[in-house]
């Protein structure tokens, strides 16, 4: 067995690499991916549902985000998900413990002033087997 030839310093330089690659690159293989009209009535709900699962989830921020910007908006035809690229803005809405914002409601919140942080996300849902029941496949923000 020879030793591989490749030092150590561009190892960790390569994988460095990998780690600045988008997360929709690292985790789905696009082949399969269609953009998807934003009206439609799945890729509506299926957004809402990220957009409070990520709330839900987020717990070290006492805030609600909202959606600011829609970038890309895909589905998976043969075994149905949904695939959204958003740009996500904090809110003035403060989140109150055993109460829960609907997607309608959290978009009705005002943006917080000032230059604060703006995570774009990348969200990858699951419609359910039994309707209005979704999940969560992936979840990326920087």
């Amino acid at each position: 067995m020879g030793r591989s030839r490749l030092p150590f310093p561009s190892l960790l330089g390569l994988f460095g690499a990998l780690l600045m690659l988008s997360p929709e690159l690292l985790m789905v293989n696009t082949e399969y991916l269609y953009d998807a009209p934003y009206d439609d009535p799945g890729v509506k709900e299926a957004l809402a549902f990220a957009v409070e699962q990520y709330n839900l989830n987020r717990e070290d921020s006492a805030n609600y985000f909202k959606v600011f910007r829609v970038l890309k908006t895909q589905w998976k035809i043969i075994q149905v998900e949904y695939h959204f690229m958003v740009d996500l803005v904090k809110t003035r809405c403060k989140k109150k413990v055993g109460k829960i914002k609907k997607y309608k409601k959290i978009q009705q919140c005002k943006q917080l002033p000032g230059n604060q942080e703006r995570p774009n996300c990348y969200f990858a849902v699951v419609p359910g087997t039994v309707p209005f029941e979704m999940q969560f496949k992936i979840t990326a923000c920087v």
